[in-house]
Formats: structure tokens, C-alpha cells, sequence
């Protein structure tokens, strides 16, 4: 029963932060119309933009993180262990396997991201890879096939798509 309530509670957060964002937005749309005397125009502009991107967040926010992060998908004959824990960890889970992607950098640093089993992607860094033992990356794998299963993944997705967005508007 954990698992679902886990995942319901997901759901519900997620949908929960796409109303506020899109809120929030028409709300400064509304602020932004007022003070150049249309309020109108100003709702309308922010409607319309923020429903955009709230979609876009929401279907491409994954392909957006693994793009800012310098993400590789990783080949299967330079990190066989890693493609072979992931496969295993997924089937174990009861999970479709996510996609695997890897970082050039020397930090420690493994995160999943999508918007559900379906449209995942578990990353690693190469300094994760080249630090940790089997049994000790399997364990950081297992984490993120976790946080993928109870749909975490999407929650985590969105709002860093919408921190981005905010962090554009206040520029």
C-alpha cells in the first residue's frame, strides 16, 4: 500500500504544481497588464504562455535536464555494468528500463528524471562510475529506479523546469 500512496501523492503534487505555476504566472500577467493599462491583454499573454510551457515542462522537461547537464546516452560496450545494473534493477522493480545516459565530470552525482516509467532516464557521472564498486553504484542505481517507480521523478522534473521558468520571468 506505500508504493501507491507514494504514487498518488506524486500525481496529486504534480498536478498541484502545474496549477500553481500556471497561476502564478496569469497572476504576474495580470500585475504586468495593470501597470501598463491592460490588464486584459496582460491575462491573456500570460494564459496562453504559461499553459506552453506547462506542457512543454511536462513532455519535454526530462529531454530539457538531460540536455542541460551535458547528458550522453551511455554505450553499452564502454559501460557494460552500468547498462547490465540498470536492465536488472528495472525488471526487479516491475518497471519499464529507463534510458542511460552519462556525464563527463569527476563529481559523485547520479539522478533520474522523466515524467513516468514510460519516459525515464537514470544518469550517472563518470567519476560516480570510476569511484564506486559494483555493489556500491547498484545501490545508488537502486535509489533512482526508485524515486522512477514512485513517480518522484516527475515531481522533481517539474519543479525544476518551473524554478527555471520563474528565475527567466524575474530576469
Amino acid at each position: 500500500m506505500i508504493h501507491f500512496d507514494a504514487v498518488r501523492s506524486n500525481k496529486v503534487k504534480s498536478y498541484l504544481l502545474l496549477t500553481f505555476f500556471v497561476l502564478l504566472i496569469v497572476f504576474l500577467g495580470v500585475l504586468w497588464g495593470i501597470i501598463y493599462g491592460d490588464p486584459l491583454s496582460g491575462l491573456v499573454l500570460a494564459l496562453i504562455s504559461s499553459l506552453i510551457y506547462a506542457l512543454i515542462s511536462y513532455y519535454a522537461g526530462g529531454s530539457m535536464i538531460l540536455s542541460m547537464t551535458g547528458a550522453v546516452l551511455a554505450d553499452k560496450k564502454k559501460y557494460p555494468h552500468l547498462v547490465h545494473s540498470v536492465e536488472g534493477l528495472a525488471i526487479a522493480a516491475g518497471i519499464p528500463t529507463p534510458k542511460i545516459y552519462v556525464i563527463h565530470d569527476t563529481a559523485l552525482n547520479a539522478f533520474a528524471t522523466g515524467r513516468d516509467p514510460s519516459h525515464a532516464a537514470v544518469t550517472v557521472t563518470t567519476g560516480l562510475l570510476k569511484t564506486l564498486n559494483r555493489e556500491e553504484l547498484e545501490g545508488v542505481i537502486a535509489h533512482e529506479v526508485s524515486h522512477i517507480k514512485n513517480l518522484d521523478i516527475r515531481m522533481m522534473m517539474l519543479a525544476a523546469v518551473m524554478v527555471g521558468a520563474v528565475t527567466l520571468l524575474s530576469d
